[in-house]
């Protein structure tokens, strides 16, 4: 079985991961949440976030009830008549169409963003700012969840086709005219061999086509390495020059900067190997059309391969980023709760730059401040993408503004840096007009976008409008415990959405994952507990003494410089607070990796069929699921009874390990008094 056959394969089964509840009516879930959703920054105010969550919950539900309705064998399964094709096609059509709505009222939520800023009353402000990220939050949430929904039901697709390619044709125009982006990247299997266990014959020409025509309309990074693969697949003539087509216009990978770091992704495909595979195309009979399209590609990747990016845009799923953007992403993360207004929309920053390399390539980068490393990286921007999994591009209205943060962006490539525990900016204010070739950048990731824009003739508070503060309760004496504290001045990477002059330049739509949820789960009672609650850090042997080296290294420069680089951090540092703060982050990390691959582990176990089927593995597998059966023995007794939907056993194992690593971090970090 080929390589996509495989993955589609296994990815259908997770279609069957629905409730069995009542059916909702269609629009009643998503009408009631759209009706709660504010229309004015005014009316945030008065907002109740616990009843969009709730509206947000049931719209989830909903849509996993319309799928397990659609779904033969589990409506069969069910007692239900199984539905003919064209009900699933429509189940599929309303599901793109309520993710587009919510879609729709995220960007209008998204554009009340400086209505926020410009309230003048402070505590109207923060009120309806806190109030806008919750409900930001929510609805990025629920996006993502529809889009995973949406790709169980468009896996089914194949086996729903029971053989016929016209149904398969059926599904491709729905979602040409829909330019869905997750369906482009469902049905990417069509460009290559099909799977046995779909019953389908050879896809034809036509049908290939018509997934490049839907592609073409989503633009979606996720399409690149299936697009990829085929070309490198030796496909028809035609059919290559119009998926390179494609791929040009969703964004073309660079080739591999000199000095990149060794763990970041290889491209895809290169300018280089893509140039060469259009090169080597039969297009004998095909018409002049055809190779003048092929020589006009041809030019552009040669001139690619040679000089790299030569103008002032780079595209990237689907859209133009420019030298001076600034990307935010949310990854899951201890800090996002820290401060007042949380939940915040985003955890990490970095500014885009153009750099030629030392191989005279120019290439679009990233630069930004990670926690390790003594250097400011460059990242292929393509490539740094790839790290996350939701996140926005702001640009500054001001196009001056923008290519003077641009140029100096670049001048900080390679600069040396020390990631500040302080997290203040007053170090940054001191470096505006001042060249940086002797000097440290001492901030962090959201400093290092104010470093930036300080070099403009705007006003920090024209990039950064909101005030925050480290959040009420324990939690400054907390972070105090581990020598991290929040400045006055703090800005984070959420303080820039409410800008006045930074517009959204684009965005890549969020995608739920049982995984995610774990760990931000546990990292959010992880900041709870900050707040509640009194830390006692635990540190390990190796930790414990990590902390006493570091103390010794104070008056110790060569101690100092050996422990620096054994953590992969700059020499200055105040190395105690680092080793205190990582004892902490680390153990947090170590429970939150252990509870996501617990539910990997358990869920496989748990559906590994009957001791007829286990007995059939090997030792070492047998007992892993024997085990995870005896740890989540109640939620096992419920499946093999029948008494739990596939979808339910998920949630119900998501709770489990959520609320033993809940448990496991409170023992280690708050024991009670």
């Amino acid at each position: 079985m080929s390589r996509p056959g495989l993955i589609y394969l296994l990815l259908s089964t997770s279609i069957l991961s629905l409730p069995l509840v009542a059916p909702l009516a269609a629009g009643e879930p998503l009408d009631d949440l759209e009706a709660a959703i504010p229309r004015s920054a005014a009316a945030l105010i008065q907002l109740d976030t616990a009843k969009t969550a709730a509206l947000a919950a049931r719209l989830d539900d909903w849509s996993a009830q319309l799928v397990w309705q659609a779904a033969g064998p589990a409506g069969a399964a069910a007692g239900n008549e199984e539905p003919a094709g064209d009900k699933w096609v429509t189940s599929i059509a309303q599901l793109i169409a309520v993710k587009q709505r919510v879609d729709g009222r995220l960007a209008e939520l998204l554009d009340l963003r400086t209505q926020c800023s410009g309230m003048r009353d402070a505590a109207a402000r923060h009120e309806a700012v806190r109030h806008y990220l919750m409900l930001a939050s929510q609805l990025i949430d629920i996006s993502g969840r529809l889009r995973y929904t949406t790709l169980d039901a468009l896996y089914r697709v194949p086996y729903e086709a029971g053989g016929s390619t016209e149904k398969l044709e059926t599904v491709l125009d729905l979602l040409s005219r829909q330019r869905s982006t997750i369906g482009a990247t469902a049905i990417a299997f069509v460009l290559f061999e099909p799977a046995p266990a779909f019953g389908l014959p050879r896809f034809p020409e036509s049908l290939q086509r018509k997934a490049l025509d839907v592609m073409d309309a989503s633009g979606s990074a996720e399409l690149v390495p299936p697009l990829a693969a085929f070309l490198q697949s030796q496909p028809d003539a035609a059919l290559a020059l119009q998926a390179a087509e494609v791929l040009r216009k969703i964004g073309l990978p660079q080739s591999a900067r000199p000095g990149e770091d060794p763990d970041a992704p290889p491209p895809a495909i290169t300018p280089e190997a893509l140039r060469d595979i259009l090169r080597s195309l039969d297009l004998t009979g095909r018409g002049g059309e055809a190779d003048n399209r092929r020589q006009e590609l041809v030019a552009w990747l040669e001139s690619r391969s040679e000089h790299g990016v030569t103008g002032e845009t780079f595209r990237v799923n689907g859209f133009d980023v420019k030298s001076g953007d600034w990307l935010l992403m949310k990854n899951p993360s201890p800090y996002n709760r820290f401060t007042d207004l949380a939940p915040g929309l985003f955890t990490h920053a970095g500014v885009v730059t153009m750099e030629t390399g030392s191989d005279g390539i120019r290439r679009c980068v990233l630069i930004d401040l990670p926690e390790r490393g003594n250097h400011i990286p460059a990242t292929n921007l393509d490539a740094y993408l790839e790290r996350t999994v939701h996140y926005v591009f702001l640009r500054c209205t001001d196009t001056e503004a923008a290519r003077h943060m641009g140029i100096h962006a670049a001048k900080l490539i390679g600069r040396e840096s020390q990631f500040d525990l302080n997290f203040r900016t007053d170090r940054v204010r001191s470096l505006k007009g001042r060249p940086l070739t002797a000097e440290t950048i001492h901030t962090y990731c959201a400093g290092l976008l104010l470093l930036c824009a300080q070099e403009t003739d705007h006003s920090r508070q024209e990039f950064f409008p909101i005030t925050e503060r480290v959040a009420g309760g324990n939690c400054a004496a907390n972070l105090a415990r581990l020598g991290l504290s929040f400045g006055d001045d703090f800005v984070s990477p959420t303080g820039a959405v409410f800008s006045p002059i930074l517009q959204i330049a684009g965005r890549r739509e969020s995608m739920y994952s049982p995984e995610r949820e774990i760990k931000d789960a546990i990292y959010d009672d992880f900041a709870r507990l900050m707040v509640e609650h009194n830390l006692r850090p635990s540190p390990d042997v190796y930790q414990s003494l990590r902390q006493q080296v570091a103390a010794l290294a104070k008056n110790q420069p060569w101690l100092a410089r050996a422990l620096a680089r054994a953590n992969n951090v700059n020499e200055k540092m105040d190395l105690e607070s680092a080793a205190k703060a990582a004892a902490v982050v680390e153990t947090l990390d170590e429970i939150a990796d252990r509870q996501m691959d617990e539910f990997l582990l358990a869920i496989d176990a748990l559906r590994a069929g009957t001791d007829e089927n286990i007995a059939q593995l090997d030792e070492a597998t047998r007992r892993r699921i024997q085990e995870a059966r005896t740890r989540h023995a109640e939620v096992f007794r419920q499946w093999s009874e029948g008494k739990l939907s596939p979808r339910q056993l998920r949630q119900q194992l998501l709770h489990d390990v959520v609320q033993r690593g809940c448990d496991e971090l409170q023992t280690r970090f708050f024991p009670k008094e």
